[in-house]
C-alpha cells in the first residue's frame, strides 16, 4: 500500500512520501511541520490538527506538490510544467543513490508523460 501515479514508475510509502515532502521543504528553508495542514499540537503524527502557516504566503510553484493529498487529487498539466523546472533544482544536491531523488526522477518523467498527454497527472 502506498502512493503511485496515473503516469510514470514513482513509488512511496505514505510515509515515505511525506519524508519526502519534509526534504523538499527543508531545501527551501521552510519546516513543513508549521505549515497548514502539517502542523498538530506538539508537532506529533497523531496530534490535534492546528493552523499553521498559510501556504499563501509561499510564492514557490513547488507549493502545490507540497500541500497535495498523498492518497487523491491531481495535478494539471500546466502545474506539472511549472513544478518540474523547480523539483529538479530542489533535487540536484541530493545523492545520486537516494531513493527520493530516484523517486522524484521518476516523478518528473511522469508529470512530463501528462503534459505530453495534456492529462493531469493523478495520486491514488
Amino acid at each position: 500500500m502506498g502512493l503511485n501515479f496515473n503516469y510514470g514508475n514513482a513509488r512511496w510509502s505514505y510515509s515515505g512520501f511525506h519524508s519526502f515532502r519534509k526534504k523538499l521543504a527543508d531545501e527551501m528553508g521552510i519546516d513543513l511541520d508549521e505549515m497548514d495542514g502539517f502542523k498538530t499540537e506538539n508537532n506529533t503524527p497523531l496530534g490535534k490538527p492546528m493552523p499553521g502557516i498559510s501556504w499563501g504566503t509561499i510564492k514557490d510553484d513547488i507549493k502545490y506538490l507540497l500541500y497535495h493529498s498523498d492518497c487523491d487529487g491531481q495535478l494539471s498539466s500546466l502545474r506539472c510544467k511549472k513544478i518540474i523546472p523547480r523539483l529538479r533544482k530542489l533535487i540536484k544536491s541530493w545523492s545520486g543513490d537516494d531513493y527520493d531523488k530516484q523517486q522524484a526522477l521518476e516523478l518528473i518523467k511522469g508529470m512530463k508523460e501528462a503534459i505530453k498527454l495534456n492529462k493531469p497527472l493523478k495520486f491514488g
